[in-house]
């Protein structure tokens, strides 16, 4: 049996020198997907641009230009909930 996982979440503790993040849950579309920045105080902001998503290798690139994020941030990944509204019809 396959569990069911309505919303998955992935975690990352920043080092300073990788900005390539493994997903390693299908989706269809970056819009799915909330980017969450935390800080060294753990201010918490989603970020929208500078994200780069590689569906064959399930990766995002955060930031997409610019330098690594220091070792006192993490990026947390989470899967936007599909409402009906959403789904395809069958």
């Amino acid at each position: 049996m396959i569990p069911q996982v309505s919303n998955p979440t992935v975690q990352y503790q920043c080092d300073g020198q990788n900005k390539t993040f493994i997903w390693p849950y299908d989706f269809n579309n970056i819009k799915d997907i909330n980017l969450i920045l935390v800080d060294g105080d753990g201010r918490q902001t989603e970020q929208t641009g500078n994200i780069l998503y590689d569906a064959q290798n399930k990766t995002l690139t955060y930031p997409s230009i610019g330098e690594p994020l220091p070792a006192t941030h993490k990026v947390i990944l989470i899967r936007r909930k599909i409402g009906r509204a959403s789904c395809r019809e069958r």
